[in-house]
């Protein structure tokens, strides 16, 4: 397809001359249309047997159940979630001598993050996650990211006379305000797009879809159809209804060309200095046939699972027929007229009743041949092929009795059938991300506002944050359900050993933003200082309609008792359960000028604790006297409890012997 010929066209619209001549696209997907037909078949046929279409023969007459099982729709569902389980991790390797001593920057990856995670939330789809899924269903598949000014075409315009700071100020603000990016983020399918590679990249790709008149953007083309010709092409010449559009769009490294239902409407020069699309291929066999250049998940076990359906399929019509009796009747001398052989005597079957027959008539039922012993043993073994072909059970935490070796290496028997659409997808994602930077740094002319955790954080993305970076990484982690626990202990274990960093511990456990999570651990540990404690539990009571003043005495009432101070809270926390599950747990501590003691509330009663909030720790129960404390009790004596010395209360470090 790289030495194709691209043929001109008469055209029926000016275009600018430094677009050169626009291609005939009509020709074009012609040609396109005929060196994939081959693989097009194979999607189709891969699309019948997942979304289960395919035809099961049966023969005439026989009234039979169809039988299409969901195994081939599980393996694509369960290979998509597999390999998108732990999401994209975006990390950025910075030059180490650049970085000393300064800490590693992860602004930039932040940034990423956030224009993806916007993006998918803008196009209302997991467009990473569709994208992953097309190249494992069909075996190849795209993405497609272009600037889309039109998003932000209600942008303020210049002023007459306003100067450039002036303009340049409004428009930040404006920008700031928007919850849409310029963007258009959208997953292709190879069922409407067809590639064009030279030996060392992609250098064209053409891509049709059918599309309703209202859905045709035509202020985007420079040809400048009126809505009216889109309308009436829109229109079927016979019936007068409307019908879908055939839009097809031609990129190449330097232009862009648009045709609807082969007019050409568009043809212009863009500037994104390669083709906007990424392109990636999942198993990839060594064969230079295009049909073969992308093998399907569900290639290598197509036929079985066809083989599959049709003998289930007439395992349950045997069924149905051994579970609905046929019964014979032998007919006696008294039941036939033998002038005319019609039936003298009807038998009625009634379950639980009584048949009456006459003399010689003889019931019996009709024996089927049964569907023999092998098909059985057929379905078992089709079944252990799909296990060895597709994600096993056991491999998705489903056990079946193997051990714990067999196990694991079923385990890593799928991730290495699934290495190399991971892996091609990892070099797909890249190759977005710096398509992504390239727009922002040569295309857009302003910056871009990103809101990734509500309005109280505002980030900015423009070339100055870039900075000319490209040396993105991506990497997909699938994990699948056995290895979980497994893999975040190994990890803890790490850490606990002093073998890997608290940063690549975070990263290996799935955490996203490392840095973000440092500030929080960081915060819970400054809340954990007395100083900080009291402020926040002066704040608590405050919240609590509680005030200090009510608890230290108001002006004219003198300094409140232990007891007054105790009695106040427990009246306060019967309408507040709050203030009494803080007062249970005692992590109620006493603000400056408290009475003495205060800071050591416990609960009113004794008994069992109450359910503390998480991070609140329950107060265990009061303990129960031992068989020799009772006895004392019953005595007279007041026996002190286990452990501490006489005069001395629980958790009072005894003090130094007087002389």
């Amino acid at each position: 397809m790289a030495n194709m010929k691209i043929l001109p066209v008469e055209l029926t619209r000016e275009f600018p001359k430094n677009a050169g001549e626009a291609p005939d696209v009509a020709s074009l997907a012609a040609f396109c249309e005929s060196v994939s037909s081959e693989a097009r078949a194979i999607w189709t046929e891969m699309d019948e047997l997942r979304y289960r279409g395919h035809t099961i023969e049966v023969p005439s007459g026989l009234e039979a159940d169809i039988v299409r099982t969901p195994l081939a729709n599980a393996n694509v569902t369960r290979a998509t979630a597999t390999l998108m389980d732990q999401g994209l991790k975006i990390s950025i390797p910075h030059n180490q001598e650049e970085y000393e001593g300064a800490g590693r920057d992860d602004r930039l990856e932040t940034l990423i993050r956030a224009v993806l995670e916007q993006m998918r939330r803008q196009k209302g789809q997991d467009v990473d996650s569709k994208y992953v899924e097309a190249v494992g269903h069909y075996g190849q598949g795209g993405m497609k990211l272009v600037y889309a000014p039109q998003l932000w075409r209600d942008r303020p315009k210049r002023d007459k006379g306003e100067g450039d700071q002036a303009y340049n100020d409004r428009v930040d603000e404006w920008i700031k305000k928007q919850r849409r990016l310029p963007f258009n983020w959208s997953w292709v399918s190879p069922l409407e797009a067809t590639p064009i590679w030279r030996e060392d990249r992609l250098v064209a790709i053409l891509q049709q879809s059918e599309r309703s008149a209202d859905t045709i953007y035509w202020q985007g083309f420079n040809g400048r159809p009126t809505q009216e010709w889109i309308d009436s092409v829109s229109r079927d010449a016979d019936s007068g209804t409307s019908k879908n559009l055939t839009v097809q769009e031609y990129w190449t490294e330097d232009t862009v060309t648009y045709a609807i239902d082969g007019e050409v409407v568009s043809h212009q020069k863009h500037h994104y200095g390669r083709v906007p699309y990424t392109w990636s291929y999942g198993i990839s066999p060594a064969t230079r046939d295009p049909k073969y250049q992308g093998q399907p998940i569900l290639w290598d076990m197509s036929d079985i699972l066809k083989s599959l359906d049709r003998l289930l399929t007439q395992k349950n019509s045997a069924i149905r027929q051994w579970a609905w009796p046929t019964i014979m009747v032998t007919p006696g001398q008294y039941s036939v007229d033998q002038s005319t052989g019609s039936w003298t005597h009807q038998i009625e079957i009634e379950p639980g009743g009584i048949v009456q027959k006459l003399p010689g008539e003889v019931l019996e039922f009709l024996m089927w041949p049964s569907a023999g012993p092998d098909i059985d043993r057929q379905i078992a073994l089709y079944l252990q092929l799909l296990q060895t072909v597709g994600i096993s059970d056991p491999a998705m935490g489903v056990g079946d009795g193997q051990s714990g070796y067999a196990m694991s290496q079923l385990i890593q028997a799928t991730r290495m059938k699934f290495g190399p659409i991971q892996q091609h997808c990892e070099a797909g994602f890249e190759d977005l991300i710096t398509l992504l930077l390239d727009i922002v740094e040569d295309v857009m002319p302003h910056p871009v506002y990103l809101y990734p955790h509500g309005d109280r954080h505002l980030l900015r993305l423009s070339p100055k944050e870039i900075g000319g970076q490209r040396q993105i990484q991506v990497r997909l982690t699938p994990t699948l359900p056995t290895d979980k626990y497994a893999n975040s202990s190994r990890i803890i274990a790490e850490y606990n050993s002093g073998l890997i960093s608290r940063r690549a511990a975070m990263e290996g456990l799935g955490i996203d933003d490392p840095q973000s999570m440092e500030m929080e651990i960081i915060w819970d540990q400054l809340k954990a200082r007395p100083p900080i404690q009291q402020v926040m539990e002066q704040m608590a009571l405050q919240g609590m309609g509680m005030q200090l003043e009510q608890l230290q005495g108001g002006p004219g009432q003198g300094e409140l008792t232990q007891e007054q101070a105790m009695q106040m809270l427990l009246a306060e926390a019967q309408n507040n359960p709050a203030l009494l599950q803080a007062l249970m747990a005692g992590q109620m501590g006493g603000p400056p000028g408290a009475p003495p003691g205060l800071d050591q509330l416990q609960a009113p009663t004794p008994g069992a604790g109450i359910m503390a909030a998480p991070g609140v720790p329950v107060i265990p129960p009061t303990p129960q006297p031992s068989a020799g404390q009772m006895r004392a009790m019953a005595g007279g004596l007041n026996p002190r409890p286990q452990g501490i010395g006489p005069g001395q209360a629980p958790g009072v470090r005894r003090g130094p012997v007087q002389e």
